[in-house]
């Protein structure tokens, strides 16, 4: 028994906890039917006791826990020691026969242990002689009388505790317990625990291959979504043996095959291990994941069942592949004969070019193939090449059958020019929105005709004073609300440059680079989430975010209060905009928030065209609004006053498992679903604050004259990136949950140059001069009867 891995050791103590579980639950065969027995009441504790645990971590050292029993409600809250050790009191009144959980906040890693019954428990602390029935690494009282480690909060507990966490909640009911220590006797137990280790090693270790929130989370969804841990270890295989090796010094014959081929179950899914030999663990087919050009792009399996594989005569072949089909061997019913360039690949020479993946072929054999006219043909390779032969009715050949299925990838489409009458198109823009032909969007696409900008919204505990404003203002160009006093929020957002700072991505304290372009704050009032992620509901929330935030402004917020109490302006402004001159985080964040609110668009020629100025818009800018609404199918995602749907969309610029990933609105909710969406921005002053996208890669549009179009609208034009190379799953990606799906409502439009000209000449409509200063409340909607309240 391997001492990283004392699992026996816990035989006794498992043996009692399912011995006091066994009483809680009754036995069936001894109850009544017709009366059921009464609920036992629970053996409560009637003296305090104190233990101490070893959380094995690294970043242990002030962290926080919490020592929960659901069952009486007992949590008790505390901080790890900087001997990384918890010590904690359990009251009188825990129920005896229950457990103890612990849990552990460590970064992207939260540590679990279940304990054993809170009896259990107690005489493992006052008397060395029960140490028989602790774990492995239980201790008694040292020498000194200190209280030493008892129990050992680890990767390893962390993983039993996972094993049974069947809803995923972090916690433990007794029936999940229950089912715990009766798995924990299972053959497999061991191998099952070891593997959640393995993975959350991986992805310590890696932590760009941690999809969810932590490491528990992710060995508790692995443990009950079996196919996503499979194809975890299937498509990391290297990474999973480095772990298995660290963790437990255990090794493997590696498969140097896999980057080429995935062994795949009948279900066609991956097999968790790629390193077992065919004998240990056969596989139903293969799944080809050799890189190809982007022309070939799609899904390839080989079957290796061993009857796919014996000899078979030329009448055969049919039924053979018939009865494939219908079986629908790894989920698919379009198995054929290879062709004989589709079989070549899998030779070299006079070698079989994969013998881990096709153990059972043989470079003196006979396949059958196809040939060019798609006729049956027996294809030898042991003279160094192919030598294809015109079979007889007596011949005998391997068939080793293929499937495949095309990827409809999307390439360039080609411009097609859609006449308008303009005459007639001023005609009728130049009657009320209602009046305007609907719009041309996805089915189900709820959508809200453009329209003036509304008044701003302010919220009840926040409401508009021009005091706020100005003390807003002052904190806002402040640079003591950075670390080193060198930046302000007006660094990174310039009312010259559009309230941005016309960079790709932002450039923060020390010279330190962002990973997002910096969006503008103008009209950021109208947004129902704040950051491009939407990981917050409210500009208040969101104006601390970067003054926190240790590669923006760096300023830890306790700090900040102390450093404004020293700045002799403040006492007066915080007077008059809360009544005294307390300076708090939240009265800071409102005051942010309120100025923020105040930077909104000013009319563009587009509300004068709304308020019944029909001259006000160009005949080219008037094609763009046309556009906007049918063609161009903007209004998918951009419709309402502020040209925006307030959702989150993907429109195929995650980068996804490359060097300029960015998860987007997964890294909020850690959906799927929400890998690389960003939130939909709002359009107006659009042409103020180029570059665009969550990178800062793209200018809105740029043309060589008669010619072509470049930036954005173009790429939106041809449909962005969906179905395209690294866009849609391919390879080993296709068995990955996480990866991202372009939006549907991506199109490839085929507008002319001349068209694409009209939409960018209408985003010029819908920006107007930027104000480099707050608004009038008149501007803003505010009445009177407002400002009087």
């Amino acid at each position: 028994m391997s001492n990283n891995f004392p699992f026996a050791r816990r035989a006794i103590s498992t043996a009692v906890l399912i011995g006091t579980l066994f009483v809680l639950n009754g036995c069936q065969e001894n109850r009544s039917s017709s009366a059921p027995l009464p609920t036992p009441q629970p053996e409560m504790s009637e003296e305090a006791f104190t233990f101490s645990a070893k959380v094995t971590h690294d970043e242990a050292a002030g962290s926080t826990f919490t020592v929960s029993q659901p069952s009486t409600k007992l949590t008790i809250v505390g901080t790890v020691d900087n001997d990384a050790r918890i010590n904690v009191t359990v009251p009188v009144g825990t129920n005896l026969n229950h457990p103890l959980q612990i849990s552990v906040s460590l970064n992207v890693d939260t540590f679990k242990y279940l304990s054993e019954n809170v009896e259990t428990l107690s005489k493992i602390v006052e008397n060395q002689a029960a140490s028989q029935l602790a774990r492995a690494n239980l201790f008694i009282k040292n020498q000194e009388g200190a209280s030493s480690p008892v129990v050992e909060v680890s990767l390893q507990s962390t993983a039993e505790f996972a094993q049974a966490d069947t809803d995923l909640n972090g916690w433990l009911s007794i029936k999940e317990i229950q089912i715990k220590h009766s798995d924990s006797a299972q053959d497999d137990y061991l191998t099952q625990v070891k593997d959640l280790m393995i993975a959350a090693e991986v992805a310590r270790q890696t932590p760009s291959k941690l999809y969810y929130k932590t490491t528990y989370e992710m060995m508790a969804k692995f443990q009950v979504d079996k196919m996503a841990k499979n194809a975890f270890f299937a498509t990391h295989s290297t990474l999973i043996q480095a772990a298995r090796k660290s963790l437990f010094n255990q090794t493997s014959t590696p498969n140097d095959e896999t980057s080429d081929f995935l062994r795949l179950d009948s279900s066609g899914w991956p097999l968790s291990d790629q390193t077992l030999t065919y004998n240990e663990q056969p596989w139903s087919c293969v799944d080809d994941i050799r890189r190809v050009p982007i022309s070939d792009y799609g899904i390839r399996l080989w079957n290796t069942n061993e009857r796919a594989e014996k000899n078979s005569a030329k009448e055969d072949l049919g039924t053979m592949i018939q009865t494939l089909n219908d079986s629908e061997v790894c989920k698919k019913s379009n198995w054929r004969l290879p062709s004989v360039t589709e079989l070549s690949a899998l030779f070299s020479g006079t070698d079989i070019k994969f013998p881990n993946t096709f153990p059972s072929l043989e470079i003196s054999a006979r396949y059958w193939a196809t040939d060019e006219d798609s006729q049956q043909v027996l294809v030898s390779f042991s003279s160094g090449g192919e030598v294809i032969a015109q079979p007889t009715e007596e011949d005998n050949g391997i068939a080793l059958l293929y499937s495949f299925e095309s990827y409809d990838v999307w390439s360039n489409i080609i411009s097609i020019n859609t006449p308008v009458n303009l005459p007639e198109l001023r005609k009728v823009y130049s009657q009320s929105p209602s009046a305007w032909p609907e719009p041309r969007v996805a089915e189900g696409v709820e959508w809200q005709e453009l329209g003036l900008r509304p008044a701003v919204p302010f919220p009840a505990d926040n409401p508009y004073s021009k005091e706020k404003v100005t003390l807003g203002r002052t904190l806002f160009f402040d640079k003591t609300l950075s670390k080193d006093n060198t930046l302000s929020c007006a660094s990174c957002h310039d009312p010259a440059k559009g309230w941005a700072d016309g960079l790709s991505t932002a450039i923060g304290i020390d010279g330190q680079k962002g990973p997002r372009n910096t969006p503008t704050i103008i009209n950021t009032a109208y947004y129902d989430t704040l950051f491009l992620d939407g990981r917050v509901g409210s500009l208040e929330e969101q104006s601390l975010h970067p003054i926190a935030n240790p590669i923006e402004m760096g300023q830890p917020l306790d700090e900040l209060l102390l450093k404004l109490d020293q700045e002799l302006q403040y006492p007066a402004l915080f007077n008059a905009a809360f009544g005294d001159t307390t300076i708090t985080l939240d009265r800071i964040a409102k005051a942010i928030a309120t100025f923020e609110r105040t930077i909104i668009s000013k009319d563009s020629a587009f509300d004068q065209f709304l308020k019944g100025d029909t001259n006000a818009l160009t005949d080219q800018q008037l094609h763009g609004l046309h556009l906007f609404r049918t063609k161009a199918r903007c209004m998918n995602c951009h419709s309402g006053s502020m040209m925006t749907n307030n959702k989150f969309e993907n429109i195929g610029l995650t980068y996804y498992g490359r060097n300029l990933e960015d998860r987007g609105r997964y890294s909020v909710t850690f959906k799927p679903e929400d890998m690389g969406r960003f939130r939909v921005p709002m359009l107006r002053d659009i042409k103020a604050t180029d570059p665009t996208t969550h990178l800062g890669f793209f200018q809105l549009m740029w043309t060589i004259p008669n010619f072509k179009a470049f930036g954005l609208l173009a790429m939106y034009n041809n449909g962005m990136t969906r179905n395209r190379s690294g866009n849609f799953p391919q390879y080993e990606s296709k068995y990955d949950s996480n990866f991202p799906t372009v939006s549907p409502l991506i199109e490839r439009l085929g507008m002319t140059l001349a068209e694409l000209q009209a939409l960018d000449s209408f985003m010029s409509a819908i920006s107007a001069d930027v104000r480099t200063d707050s608004a009038t409340p008149e501007e803003m909607g505010i009445t009177s009867v407002e400002l009087s309240d």
